[in-house]
C-alpha cells in the first residue's frame, strides 16, 4: 500500500483519538483503567492531542495518510527536546502508555520491577488510581534518568498508534522512522515507552532495552477479564523503557547528555 506522512490538524483530532481508541482496545493495561469509564481513551486523546498541535515548537504530530482514499490510518507524536528547556518536558501517557510522573534513579537500571508500590505512596483508596501513580512515578523516575537536566538534548515518541485495519502493512515503522532519521541527522539519542504490543516494532527500528516496570493487572481491576475464554485473569503488564543512539555516534550509557 501506499500512504503519505503530513502535520496532523486541530481538525483530525477527533479521527487521531479514535484511531488510539480502536487500536488500544486489545492492551490490557488500558482494558483495565478503562472498566469504570465510558469513552476513557478517546476522550483523553482528543484533550492532549489537541495540546500536542498547539505546541508546535515542542511536538511533532504526524498523520499517516492513505494515498487512494485519502483516509487517516496511524499517527505519531514525536516531542523534541533542544537543550534551552526552561522547565521538563512531561511525557504524556495516553492513560498509560508512553505515551507519562517520584521515587529515585536506583543504581541497577536494566531488570524487571514487579508492583513497585513500596517507592509509591498510596494517596488512594482506589485501586485503579494507585496503578496510575504506580506507573506515573515509574515514568518520572525514567524521565529524569533520561533527561537529567534542561540542557539534555533528545528526541522521544510521545504516543504512536495505527489503525487495526492497516497494521502489520509498515505504517508503525515508516512512523517510527520519520523521527529517527531527524534524530540521526541531528546526532540526537530517542527514548520511547512501550507497551508490551509496541516494543518488538522499536526493538527492529534500533531502540535496545534499558529498563522495564511489570505490574500485576490482577490487584487493581474492579473485576475479573470476561473474555468468554474462561480466564479471569488479566495477568501480568510490562512496560518497556527503550533507548536508540544515533548512527553515527554510538556512545554507551543511559542517561541524557
Amino acid at each position: 500500500m501506499s500512504f503519505s506522512f503530513h502535520p496532523a490538524t486541530q481538525t483530525d483530532v477527533p479521527i487521531l483519538a479514535k484511531i488510539s481508541d480502536d487500536a488500544f482496545r486489545t492492551d490490557r493495561h488500558t482494558r483495565v483503567k478503562a472498566l469504570n469509564q465510558t469513552d476513557y481513551l478517546e476522550s483523553l486523546m482528543c484533550g492532549v492531542l489537541a495540546s500536542w498541535i498547539q505546541q508546535s515548537d515542542r511536538y511533532s504530530v504526524i498523520k499517516a495518510t492513505d494515498d487512494y482514499t485519502n483516509e487517516i490510518i496511524g499517527w505519531v507524536c514525536w516531542a523534541t527536546r533542544r537543550g534551552d528547556e526552561q522547565q521538563p518536558h512531561t511525557a504524556p501517557q495516553p492513560g498509560g502508555g508512553n505515551a507519562k510522573t517520584e521515587k529515585p534513579p536506583q543504581d541497577s537500571i536494566k531488570g524487571s520491577s514487579v508492583d513497585s508500590e513500596v517507592a509509591v505512596k498510596e494517596r488512594s483508596e482506589d485501586p485503579l488510581q494507585v496503578l496510575e501513580s504506580i506507573t506515573n512515578a515509574d515514568m518520572a523516575r525514567w524521565q529524569k534518568i533520561f533527561m537529567p537536566t534542561p540542557t539534555t538534548k533528545c528526541m522521544y515518541i510521545v504516543a504512536i498508534t495505527v489503525s487495526p485495519a492497516y497494521q502489520s502493512h509498515g505504517v508503525g515503522s515508516a512512523l517510527i522512522q520519520w523521527g529517527t532519521r531527524k534524530a540521526d541527522a541531528d546526532g540526537l539519542f530517542c527514548w520511547v515507552h512501550a507497551s508490551e504490543a509496541a516494543h518488538t516494532s522499536f526493538a527492529k527500528k534500533g531502540f535496545e532495552e534499558v529498563g522495564r516496570l511489570t505490574v500485576d493487572l490482577d490487584k487493581y481491576a474492579p473485576r475479573p477479564r470476561d473474555d468468554g475464554d474462561g480466564d479471569p485473569k488479566w495477568g501480568l503488564y510490562t512496560f518497556r523503557y527503550m533507548k536508540r543512539l544515533p548512527k553515527e555516534t554510538q556512545v554507551s550509557g543511559i542517561g541524557g547528555k
